[in-house]
């Protein structure tokens, strides 16, 4: 499954994250982990994609550990976190989820 995220990962934004759809589903995730998660919580996102929601945590000061099983979706994701100055906030690791025990 991940090769296939693998392919997606360079235009995933601008296929979805950056259409009207993806903007408008972001913007009702963000409003829903803003109210869940003030500044200095510790948040484990699994499958974080291109590192979108890690970021936005990112810069609203919660410490964010993002993970996912595609390596170029991981790729992508830590070159984001690098470009918002929050690698000191948001780590960037490959993980798949069924490797969790």
């Amino acid at each position: 499954m991940s090769a296939a995220f693998d392919r997606l990962a360079a235009e995933y934004d601008a296929g979805f994250t950056r259409t009207d759809l993806g903007t408008r589903f972001r913007r009702a995730v963000w409003s829903r982990l803003d109210a869940l998660f003030p500044s200095g919580s510790r948040v484990l996102e699994l499958a974080c994609g291109t590192g979108e929601d890690a970021v936005h945590l990112g810069e609203r000061g919660v410490r964010v550990l993002a993970t996912d099983a595609s390596a170029e979706m991981v790729r992508v994701a830590g070159a984001k976190v690098e470009r918002a100055g929050l690698a000191g906030a948001v780590e960037v690791r490959q993980l798949a989820v069924e490797e969790l025990a």
